[in-house]
């Protein structure tokens, strides 16, 4: 019975997070998995992978805790970055009061390894996202009649290219994480076919969580490039057009219909992004 739970267990127990980042989606990610893989000939079920399941269970609550708290934390950091960490949050980052088992030190109980695992995640995940939010990018423009102030448009370049390198940071950084999981579960010296199929999913998870980013940043990319068009087009008719009644007003006709088309694009970019 423990052997034909242990698979479900595999699948049930992976996560992946949706969250907001200044405008764009953000995917968390502490163990990816969810994805269904077929099972390799290479390593057979045994009583030890009986036991590891038995310590997976064990290390359930604990590990559940630790990824509630992660996905909270983040949350927090993407809307009030400034705000102090919860209580929680400041003991589980606190290295001088805890103090894990090295994950490869198989005289300590296997739960107890996984669920270091777990926190060790957590750490470094919170400063990945620290990381990729470092610099305070201006608002983003919401009102297009105030581009009519160049102020306003070279805050709105600085805005683009700071979530460009917000962007670059938190997709490389979770790249990064996805391969330090894969690092971490040979640590823990599992029996092979624990190891395999644990090994299995957290690849495809990384190259899924991969795709994901590429896909959603590079919608995110687009719109951004569409509006710095805008605004730069703005930027070379500030010594012809005016602002009259709320609308912008042109020299020409030619320099009307770019602006029309410019803006155009910018909605079309925002519409079909995700």
């Amino acid at each position: 019975m423990l052997l034909s739970k242990f698979q479900g267990w595999l699948d049930s127990k992976m996560i992946t997070k949706t969250q907001t980042f200044k405008g764009t989606r953000l995917i968390i990610v502490l163990c990816v998995i969810g994805i269904q893989i077929p099972t390799y000939a290479g390593a057979q079920r045994t009583l030890a992978d009986d036991a590891a399941f038995s310590e997976h269970l064990k290390g359930n609550a604990e590990i559940d805790f630790i990824r509630k708290t992660f996905q909270e934390e983040a949350q927090r950091l993407t809307s009030f970055p400034n705000a102090s960490p919860s209580p929680e949050v400041a003991k589980l980052s606190d290295s001088s009061t805890v103090k894990g088992p090295q994950l490869g030190d198989a005289r300590v109980p296997l739960h107890l390894r996984l669920i270091e695992r777990e926190r060790l995640a957590f750490v470094s995940g919170i400063k990945m996202i620290k990381r990729s939010l470092q610099g305070n990018c201006p608002e983003q423009v919401v009102d297009v009649t105030t581009f009519a102030d160049p102020m306003v448009r070279s805050q709105e370049l600085q805005r683009i290219q700071c979530q460009r390198i917000r962007r670059h940071l938190y997709q490389r950084g979770t790249h990064d994480e996805g391969l330090a999981q894969e690092k971490s579960i040979l640590e823990l010296k599992l029996p092979p076919y624990t190891e395999d199929e644990m090994l299995s999913r957290q690849r495809a998870g990384n190259r899924s969580q991969d795709a994901e980013l590429a896909a959603t940043f590079k919608a995110a990319e687009a719109v951004d490039r569409a509006v710095e068009q805008f605004v730069r087009f703005l930027d070379s008719k500030a010594q012809s057009m005016r602002m009259m009644n709320g609308r912008f007003m042109f020299a020409n006709e030619a320099d009307a219909a770019a602006f029309n088309g410019l803006q155009n694009n910018v909605l079309k970019m925002q519409s079909q992004a995700p």
